[in-house]
């Protein structure tokens, strides 16, 4: 206890008040310091806040621009899904175009072929002397194309004999067969679509 009061009574009290008040002077300084650096930091953010907004709101604008392509580029997608399917349905219409277009000019040609009128015969009866019937043979006239008639031959005598009346039946042409159209090939040609 000796040793103590000694050394307390060895240090003079201005010592001790110069210690107390650098140490309070220290300690209003770095309150000072960190007042002003509060200070500073506010009125930064207070500036960097219009920033930061705007930055958020470019933010939101871009994400909502990427799910707005991400949306367009699966529509695209499903068109142009749509429109090869599309495109296989008009590549079959369009060579059943051909078909039909080989079968109706083929049935062109064929009509072509064929009269424009057919004339029934007729047959006529004349009783001559001596009992014999006489008939004239029927006259046929030719294409309308070539315009010209085939001669009327002159009427014939039948064999002097009392026979019945002749039965003359008319045996009509057969009708023109049209071959069905040849099926398209496929193996290393490619057929034309007719375009109206």
């Amino acid at each position: 206890m000796t040793d103590s009061r000694l050394r307390s009574a060895l240090l003079p009290a201005h010592v001790g008040v110069l210690v107390g008040v650098s140490a309070g002077a220290y300690a209003l300084s770095l309150a000072a310091m960190t007042g002003l650096q509060a200070g500073n930091e506010a009125a930064l953010r207070a500036q960097r806040d219009p920033l930061a907004a705007a930055i958020g709101r470019l933010t939101a604008q871009h994400d909502q621009l990427t799910a707005r392509v991400d949306q367009a580029r699966a529509a695209y997608e499903a068109a142009a899904a749509a429109y090869a399917a599309t495109g296989t349905g008009f590549q079959n219409v369009a060579a059943r175009l051909a078909e039909l277009t080989a079968a109706v000019s083929q049935v062109g040609a064929t009509a072509a072929s064929l009269p424009t009128r057919v004339h029934i015969p007729v047959v006529q009866f004349a009783p001559t002397t001596g009992g014999a019937v006489a008939y004239r043979a029927p006259t046929v006239a030719a294409r309308p194309a070539t315009g010209k008639t085939a001669p009327t031959p002159a009427p014939v005598a039948a064999a002097a004999a009392p026979a019945p009346a002749p039965v003359v039946a008319y045996v009509p042409p057969p009708a023109p067969v049209i071959a069905p159209a040849p099926p398209p090939t496929t193996g290393g040609t490619t057929t034309a679509s007719t375009k109206p």
